[in-house]
């Protein structure tokens, strides 16, 4: 079972990632003075249309943390952002701009949760009490352009009522026209669905407007005006400024599932505390326990038990609810929510996003872990000529192994058909700390073998699926010399 980072298709999500380490630079145009929080400060009265709620508008913003002489988030010159009065993303900068006319520029200064939505603040990592510091000029508006819904499918089942609300969306994107020939994206070409919470501004502003009041089974035409949509920012195959046309179909209304475990054969001994590494079996299915949509299994032809250290974030967190407390031999279920799992993503495409899961898991033993150890080294053939030293760039071939030097677990070599030796530099941590160590003194011919601990490879967690937790590695290495 393998855990790891999800990527969504990046055409529907509609978030600005604002960098938490900028540089300091001060605002243009304006004398520096104390800035009471949510007090807006007018510096230059617009003399062009005003941004209005009927339609979109362009800023350039600039925003700073602490001060409007502290460091400057985004970069050097200011963001520029196609947006309206409700844009969910920049719930603070809408305020600032509601009312400018073009040419104005304004400041205030207000807490980043009234700032950013939660997308953009989850993303940026800052903290939800900073006040951070805006000035911004309001360079275009927009006349307003229709934002056209037309239902194609009645639907029967619940409806979309508020925001926040979660979703499973099948979806077809273009640029010009309904079943035109400039398709961008579409979640039926994938065969799953797109998952999303309305009103966290996880997808463009036309798309939390649209799914409003549709019911499941319902499939819509969304005809969508630039400024609900990408604004200035070309996204792919998206032109800048660019009127999109969707048609969505909504699949299910998620509805929250508790975590539930069931002991199915009682086992003995002690139970798994957090700190223990057991040892497990198991099967995952998306439809309830022995159904058709089995996603994974240890039981699999070829596959063994897996191994992790419970409490250490190796496994998803109804693994970490669910295994606490089972003996060995015991055999549990546990259904497990959405949220205790992959999440609103999901895992595509095995895993759709909001899935509830279904694990039959065998504790089968206590696996014991090893205690950090020292390097093991050994010269198989003498070099000749200088030592190698901190600093050096080497050219070197390798093979490695799991079991043991010329084991039957071997993971990578550079002496395979195809490969190059590898080259590094050493002592900069562009390796791990057992060849660091391992290579230096190392002379031109030489070859070595190291005996590499967990604690000096990679650790507790491992780098699955190649190597496992706590995995004592066996390297055989020849110095070739210095690298270019």
């Amino acid at each position: 079972m393998r855990f790891c980072s999800i990527s969504i298709s990046a055409v529907l999500v509609a978030v600005f990632t604002i960098p938490a380490v900028a540089q300091t630079t001060q605002p243009t145009d304006a004398p520096v003075a104390p800035t009471p929080i949510g007090e807006m400060q007018e510096l230059v009265v617009g003399e062009g249309d005003a941004a209005s709620a009927e339609g979109g508008f362009q800023v350039a913003a600039s925003l700073w943390r602490k001060s409007f002489e502290g460091e400057r988030l985004g970069g050097a010159a200011p963001i520029e952002v196609v947006m309206t009065v409700e844009t969910p993303n920049f719930p603070g900068l809408a305020r600032l701009a509601s009312g400018m006319k073009v040419g104005g520029k304004r400041r205030i200064a207000l807490p980043a949760s009234e700032v950013f939505g939660q997308q953009v603040l989850t993303n940026s990592g800052l903290p939800a009490d900073e006040n951070i510091y805006i000035e911004a000029e309001l360079t275009k508006v927009f006349a307003p352009e229709p934002f056209e819904i037309t239902t194609i499918t009645e639907g029967s089942g619940d409806e979309v009522t508020e925001t926040g609300s979660r979703v499973k969306m099948h979806y077809t994107g273009w640029t010009d026209g309904f079943d035109g020939e400039k398709k961008f994206d579409s979640s039926r070409d994938r065969g799953q669905p797109f998952g999303l919470a309305l009103g966290k501004g996880q997808v463009i502003e036309g798309w939390e407007r649209g799914l409003l009041g549709m019911k499941v089974g319902e499939r819509r035409h969304l005809s969508i005006p630039h400024y609900y949509a990408y604004g200035q920012r070309a996204q792919g195959a998206i032109p800048a400024y660019a009127r999109l046309f969707f048609d969505v179909e909504l699949v299910e209304i998620v509805h929250p599932v508790e975590f539930k475990t069931e002991i199915m054969k009682e086992g003995e001994g002690a139970p798994a505390v957090d700190g223990d590494k057991v040892r497990v079996h198991y099967s995952g299915w998306l439809d309830g326990f022995g159904g058709d949509q089995l996603f994974d299994s240890s039981h699999n032809e070829g596959r063994q038990p897996i191994e992790f250290v419970l409490g250490k974030s190796q496994v998803i967190k109804g693994w970490e609810q669910g295994v606490v407390g089972m003996k060995p031999g015991e055999v549990r279920r546990l259904t497990i929510p959405y949220d205790l799992a992959y999440g609103e993503r999901g895992r595509p495409p095995q895993i759709p996003a909001f899935s509830t899961l279904y694990f039959e898991v065998e504790y089968l033993s206590l696996v014991e872990i090893p205690k950090a150890g020292e390097l093991g080294s050994e010269t198989m053939k003498e070099g000749d000529g200088e030592p190698v030293k901190e600093g050096d760039k080497v050219r070197v071939h390798y093979t490695g192994w799991l079991d043991d030097f010329g084991g039957a677990q071997e993971f990578d070599s550079s002496r395979k058909p195809g490969r190059e030796p590898f080259s590094f530099v050493v002592g900069r941590g562009q390796v791990i700390q057992g060849w660091d160590q391992g290579v230096t003194g190392m002379k031109p011919g030489e070859v070595r073998r190291l005996t590499i601990p967990y604690n000096l490879a990679y650790g507790e967690q491992g780098r699955p699926p190649v190597i496992p937790a706590f995995a004592t590695l066996y390297f055989e290495i020849e110095y070739l010399g210095l690298g270019q």
